[in-house]
């Protein structure tokens, strides 16, 4: 090859990481400054696929899942809780996801209630969490858990981030510990799991369709107390399904932020408004998914691989256009052509194929990539033999 080839390639080389340097060095000094950490955190938190679910859901929603159906416990104590689950039960169920963990005895009768109708329970799955910060488990206590099957129902999440992945099976202590989405659909498809199983991803992205709306259309079916008792209510309505009963939501403060998180369905994709969705309608989301395998398909190295040749790509680009007068110009034009266009690209790679390329970092270091091109080939390169003179 040409010396001069290889003199201009490696100025190409070396301009991408400078861009990738300085950007990066540009994120961890707004770390630091107040002013620039609510864009900090819009950034790290935005993905694109929270327009593609947000456009989803509002558009062309998703025929309503009859697999899943929601029993909300409101503020009910123990007695009732353990009531709903007795009723429930009569109405043979396929499985029943129980999405509150009881951490302590309150010494009293509702203590034995609610465990009598947990053993009583055919396919009964509890739940527990695993705490990040003591790195203990949070479950219910021994004497109401009795032998019940225990799912764990973390999200991969940061404080007031959206959540848009989970570990379907968490190793802790050479432990393995399953989701309680991944529980609850063994006992409903064991072939699902199998299927899940061989996907062999220790993290799995979380593809939204539904969300509980008392206000108009729902995903899922959903059920009061009130529901339940009503000498009208159908047995079809609970047999043969998934019952999850959890926190929906308190009648009496219908804007409680309690157990809610931010989904994908927000309708605020940079900035986060209110949060959007209840814990056990996140769970059933991951049923769902993993009931149709609609799984999203994600692969660390490509994102970091074309994120690499891409900003190569640009910088050749920059190489074509540096001795035109004009090249401020037409070098911030080519960005913001390409910001759309690769965007666009990805849209439409996860609609057809849910494949999810994350480009976040190059759209970012592309935004100062044009300047330092014109740096190092105007005030650097030239003085140590590489690139434009």
């Amino acid at each position: 090859m040409h010396q001069s080839a290889i003199k201009k390639i490696l100025g190409l080389v070396l301009t991408s990481i400078t861009s990738i340097l300085i950007a990066f060095l540009i994120e961890i000094a707004s770390s630091v400054i107040r002013i620039f950490e609510d864009l900090q955190s819009s950034f790290e938190n935005y993905d694109f696929t929270d327009h593609y679910f947000y456009s989803k859901y509002t558009s062309e929603p998703y025929p309503r899942d009859t697999n899943i159906v929601f029993v909300n416990i409101g503020e009910y104590g123990r007695s009732e809780i353990a009531e709903i689950i007795t009723i429930v039960n009569m109405f043979d169920p396929r499985v029943i996801g129980l999405d509150v963990r009881f951490r302590s005895l309150q010494n009293d009768p509702a203590d034995t209630l609610l465990r009598n109708a947990i053993i009583k329970s055919k396919n009964l799955v509890l739940t527990k969490r695993y705490d990040l910060y003591t790195e203990t488990f949070v479950e219910t206590h021994p004497f109401i858990r009795q032998n019940a099957e225990v799912g764990l129902s973390n999200f991969n999440i940061e404080e007031n981030f959206t959540v848009r992945s989970f570990d379907p099976f968490f190793l802790k202590d050479s432990i393995v510990y399953q989701h309680l989405a991944v529980s609850i659909v063994e006992l409903f498809d064991p072939q699902k799991i199998k299927k899940l199983k061989k996907r062999n991803r220790k993290l799995e992205y979380i593809y939204y369709r539904y969300n509980i709306d008392k206000a108009g259309f729902s995903g899922y079916k959903y059920f009061e107390y009130d529901d339940l008792v009503h000498p009208d209510f159908y047995k079809q309505e609970l047999e043969g399904k998934i019952v999850i009963i959890g926190f929906l939501g308190d009648p009496e403060f219908p804007h409680s932020i309690e157990s809610k998180q931010y989904s994908q369905l927000n309708e605020s994709p940079f900035k986060r408004t209110a949060k959007d969705m209840y814990n056990a309608v996140i769970i059933g989301n991951i049923i769902s998914m993993i009931l149709d395998e609609s799984y999203i398909y994600s692969y660390r190295i490509l994102d970091h691989s074309l994120t690499f040749l891409l900003l190569l790509l640009m910088c050749y680009l920059f190489s074509l256009m540096f001795k035109n007068r004009f090249y401020q110009l037409w070098s911030k034009l080519l960005v913001f052509i390409a910001i759309l266009v690769f965007w666009l690209l990805s849209f439409i790679l996860f609609e057809k194929f849910t494949l999810k390329i994350d480009l976040r970092y190059f759209y970012f270091f592309l935004l100062f990539a044009p300047d330092t091109y014109e740096i190092l080939h105007r005030n650097v390169f030239p003085k140590i033999g590489l690139g434009s003179s």
